[in-house]
């Protein structure tokens, strides 16, 4: 392959071959190029929204003839002959997947008919789409002679998908998100529980073998339980809180005033640094002399105090010095370098400071509260802590909905209002670190019960006790046991989350629908109850992506769009910083060589992967991947773009977000163990760029994390730590978070698009056009293109005025013939001077749900009980019948009002 080409020559030599064995008749005005559909994020609000406007592209015959000013035909035109199929790309984004992926999968030979070849299962893909209206799925009503009807009636059924059956699916649900949260917290507690009882033990140890540590420890216990029987506020602190005073001394200071030792020759800062220059031989002699000087004080009588002054500046100083050595002698360094590592010194030094200060606060938290319990004696005390984080977990749950809906939905209500103008970085790191105090108090209450046998916490038990130190070292080794093997099992990180469950609904709800099994006779006691039931998994439904992207396949090319989270990356802080995430892209092509007689396809061999740009291939051969890397299918990978709630969530992603919502296990997002590489897999291939194993790379970590790798890589997703490509394992979660509309990947020269239809149902209440927005920053910034609305189209275009707007006619305010617009068309140009002088590169037609005096009566209705439709939060993923349906008519309405008749004709010609 070409470097030039980047994989895009046989997504060309697919289409040529698709419209060469459809017969597709060309375009009017001879235009050769491709034509692409984007269908973009909204969960099922997008998904229904798009079957309407995919709908009315299938019932719009190619050539429209003027005297057609409706769009209005005798009969469905030859599913050749349609609109729908001039369009040779499909870019989808989490909900518009759900659609594209049944639309897709329909082409697949022999899955909705039996038997089938490629050119009768791509008849019966378009003929699917004309079925309009969509029915109801009826057990006394055969769909052998046309399963394309029950196709969309399966869809219709399957507007409440995560919970069709009600009451049952919804105990299912609640029963699996409780194991799972459980899960993930046993996870967590086996490596907090490790360092919890080293910690215990050891200042056990500690207090046996010093008199004045054990003494101390008693009378730190004595002093908090007095308190409490004075009726005073006892607070039992923990002596871990002389740690961070300990780090901020020895780690902290010297580095911080080794920074000052050392100054550039003649004022050149590039200057090499030399450790015997004056600023280190004064410091050394100035902190000999300080040492002298506590000796002397100390010989001529009671000065004890000014001795340890002295004494401790000169150790401080003395120490600054070493650690000034120790910075100087590895390699040989410039005065600007020098200060550079020096700070970065300082500042290791002071997070370990601070993890150390959380630390001994949330010990002094569990220990006093450990303490009230025993002392009050009440039977639901140590239940208190539980009942909280299980309190907060389900606030957190409720929350992530409401702030949704408070998004979508400000206007409705003070409360939904109030609560989407939250700072909610701020609010999130302060819930996330009450809800991490809540963990660590309820693990760490464990090891004291362990410690004090059970009983109320006594002082004279503080040291030499002879249980105490047996049954910790117990404690210790059985939490390292627990711990590792939880360690080892890495398949757990996408086990613990919801993904599955949402892959299986969603496979279930639109895969299904394609799944020709569920609608032909079966044999003598098959019920039919078990055929149609929306509820019951039936063998078929799952697809392969091999199947899905086998070149016999005549569909337009399917790109799934899903986000590669990146929040660490040295080399290119600057842009991680503001984007923290790439584009992957899923595309159809060839990602290995030729098997060998003996050799299978993988799962994926027909399965290409664009990272921002650059076409890759999964390499699961290496050790440990295995662990993790179970078979993706196109479920599975429709699921992964929508995972719109995650502990990952691209530009938006913040510690204090990422933190509440993993300790919540709200994770849809999905850990992929490919060890990306560029090129053909193959046997024995090895990668161009090789990756890093999923560990940390500083010594320490990285033996903890090889240890611990499940516990490791679940911290890394808690605390938003993803390194994208340059680890084995990457985080994967919705197109969204990178761009929400589909067109992004289309843009791309190679793709040669000149045409793109995108249905913009993304969450917009205002309709201000953020998705449009950071589409056309994405262009300019990523490909030099700019998007600019024709305004010539919206204003004086004759017929074109008619339905194309500005996106100022969209606002709540709008009259006149701007309320009745419900479409933006774009304008790309390469970006440089001039360029609204020359023809554009591509056009872009933007379809945006919007309620009109155009919309049928029954939608019209609708939106007069519902005032946020069509924009209805994402979190509402319960379609009602009469919710669903408005949906799928606006959009067939919005399609036809577009595309059909003297508009139609005047925009794409006839």
């Amino acid at each position: 392959m070409p470097a030039e080409d980047h994989g895009f020559g046989d997504e060309a030599a697919r289409i040529t071959q698709r419209r060469r064995q459809l017969g597709i008749p060309a375009r009017p005005r001879g235009d050769t190029r491709n034509w692409a559909l984007a269908l973009s994020g909204g969960g099922i609000r997008s998904g229904t929204f798009c079957l309407g406007v995919l709908q009315a592209l299938a019932g719009t015959p190619l050539r429209l003839a003027p005297e057609e000013p409706n769009g209005e035909q005798q009969g469905a035109p030859a599913p050749a002959a349609s609109l729908l199929a001039q369009f040779d790309y499909l870019s989808t984004v989490s909900g518009g997947g759900y659609l594209g992926a049944f639309f897709t999968s329909l082409f697949v030979p022999g899955r909705l008919r039996r038997g089938s070849s490629s050119v009768q299962a791509a008849a019966d893909a378009y003929h699917t789409l004309q079925c309009e209206p969509p029915g109801r799925i009826r057990t006394s009503v055969s769909y052998a002679a046309d399963p394309g009807r029950g196709a969309v009636a399966w869809l219709r059924e399957n507007g409440r998908y995560l919970s069709p059956t009600g009451a049952g699916d919804n105990l299912y649900a609640a029963v699996l998100v409780l194991r799972n949260w459980l899960a993930m917290h046993y996870v967590i507690g086996s490596a907090l529980l490790v360092l919890l009882a080293v910690l215990a033990l050891g200042q056990h140890v500690a207090a046996g073998m010093s008199y004045g540590l054990g003494r101390y420890e008693m009378d730190l216990l004595h002093d908090a339980r007095q308190a409490f029987n004075q009726g005073e506020c006892a607070i039992w602190w923990s002596a871990l809180l002389w740690l961070p005073l300990g780090s901020a001394l020895l780690l902290a200071v010297p580095p911080g005033l080794a920074y000052w030792l050392v100054y550039p020759r003649a004022g050149d800062p590039q200057a090499a640094a030399r450790f015997l220059s004056p600023g280190p031989v004064v410091a050394t002699l100035l902190a000999v002399l300080l040492l002298l000087a506590a000796r002397w004080v100390v010989w001529l009588g009671p000065g004890l105090v000014l001795a340890c002054l002295l004494a401790a500046a000169g150790a401080l100083l003395l120490l600054a010095v070493l650690c000034c050595l120790a910075m100087l002698v590895s390699v040989p360094r410039t005065v600007s370098d020098y200060r550079v590592r020096a700070t970065r010194a300082l500042r290791s030094a002071l997070t370990l400071t601070l993890w150390l200060l959380a630390l001994g606060i949330a010990d002094t938290a569990a220990r006093t509260t450990y303490l009230h319990a025993f002392m009050t004696a009440s039977a639901w005390s140590a239940g208190i802590p539980a009942g909280v984080l299980a309190a907060l977990v389900w606030l957190v749950r409720y929350g992530a909905g409401l702030r949704d809906e408070g998004e979508q939905d400000r206007a409705d209500t003070p409360w939904r209002a109030l609560v989407a103008h939250l700072p909610v970085s701020l609010l999130a790191g302060a819930l996330a670190a009450l809800l991490a105090l809540l963990v660590y108090v309820l693990w760490s209450w464990l090891v004291l019960y362990v410690r004090w046998n059970g009983r109320e916490p006594v002082d004279w038990l503080v040291y030499g006790n002879a249980y105490t130190g047996p049954v910790l070292g117990v404690l210790v080794l059985v939490s390292l046991v627990l711990a590792v093997v939880a360690g080892r099992f890495t398949g757990f990180l996408n086990l613990s989350t919801l993904q599955p469950f949402y892959a299986a609904r969603l496979t279930r709800a639109y895969l299904g629908a394609s799944n020709g099994e569920r609608f032909v006779p079966h044999a003598p006691g098959r019920q039919a109850r078990e055929r149609f039931s929306v509820a019951e998994p039936v063998p078929g439904d799952q697809l392969s992506l091999n199947a899905y992207y086998d070149p016999r396949v005549l569909a337009p090319l399917h790109l799934i769009n899903v986000t590669l989270n990146q929040t660490v990356d040295p080399a290119e802080q600057l842009v991680q910083r503001d984007r923290k995430g790439k584009p992957l892209c899923l595309a159809p092509g060839p990602c290995v060589a030729q098997p060998g007689p003996a050799q299978t396809l993988p799962s994926d061999a027909y399965a290409r992967f664009f990272v921002d740009g650059r076409p890759c291939c999964p390499d699961l051969s290496r050790p440990g991947t295995a662990r993790v890397a179970e078979p993706r299918t196109v479920g599975d990978w429709i699921a992964i773009s929508g995972a719109a709630v995650s502990t990952g969530l691209g530009r938006a992603t913040t510690l204090g977000t990422s933190l509440l919502l993993g300790l919540a296990n709200l994770r849809l997002g999905t850990w992929w163990p490919s060890y990306l590489h560029d090129g053909p897999r193959h046997a024995g291939a090895v990668p161009a760029r090789q990756r890093q194993p999923e560990r940390a790379t500083h010594p320490v970590l990285s033996r903890f994390s090889a240890l611990f790798r499940t516990q490791y890589c679940l911290g890394c997703e808690l605390v938003a730590r993803f390194h994208g490509m340059h680890r084995g394992w990457q985080y994967l979660s919705d197109g969204g978070h990178f761009d929400n509309t589909g067109v992004y990947e289309l843009l791309r020269p190679g793709r040669d698009v000149s045409l793109i239809v995108l249905c913009d149902a993304g969450g917009d209440i205002d309709y201000r056009f953020g998705d449009l927005a950071n589409l056309i920053r994405l262009a300019r910034i990523d490909h030099g293109l700019e998007i600019v609305v024709d305004t010539a189209a919206a204003t004086t275009h004759p017929v074109l005025s008619n339905v194309f707007g500005t996106p100022e006619d969209f606002g709540a305010d709008a009259t006149g013939a701007a309320a009745g617009k419900c479409a933006v068309l774009l304008n790309v140009y390469p970006a440089g001077p001039g360029m609204d002088r020359r023809e554009p590169a591509c056009r872009i037609v933007l379809l945006k749900p919007r309620l009109a005096g155009w919309a049928p009566a029954d939608v019209q209705q609708y939106g007069a009980g519902h005032p946020a439709f069509p924009q209805e939060a994402t979190s509402d993923q319960f379609f009602d019948e009469a919710q669903w349906e408005s949906y799928r008519a606006l959009g067939h309405a919005i399609g036809q009002r577009v595309f059909g008749g003297a508009v139609g004709q005047a925009l794409l010609g006839g």
